[in-house]
């Protein structure tokens, strides 16, 4: 699955301007390699996001260098790590009742 999101101020990469970008699905190994881009908060159980594992997986997932990533205003990255934490919501599926009644 991949998702595009078109960039509210333009970033470089070289000479090239680019103004969305293209967030793909991480793999298992990717996740393995660079870890959840959240914690769990041990007094609340909060999520709480952690963004320097979120630029890197930006950088994994859209093939930009994070010197390119850091190029973003604060309100495009604030949107894309939405989108890199729902890569790990759980999904609806047939095969979660069938994993609980195992």
């Amino acid at each position: 699955m991949e998702r595009i999101y078109k960039l509210h101020k333009t970033i470089k990469h070289g000479e090239e301007e680019i103004t969305a970008i293209t967030v793909r699905e991480p793999t298992i190994d990717e996740i393995l390699k660079l870890g959840y881009p959240y914690n769990l908060d041990t007094d609340s159980g909060a999520m709480v996001h952690n963004p320097i594992v979120i630029l890197k997986y930006l950088s994994v997932l859209t093939g930009l260098p994070p010197s390119t990533i850091k190029q973003m205003d604060i309100f495009d990255f604030d949107s894309v790590r939405w989108i890199i934490v729902g890569f790990f919501k759980p999904k609806a599926s047939t095969n979660e009742d069938a994993a609980l009644s195992a």
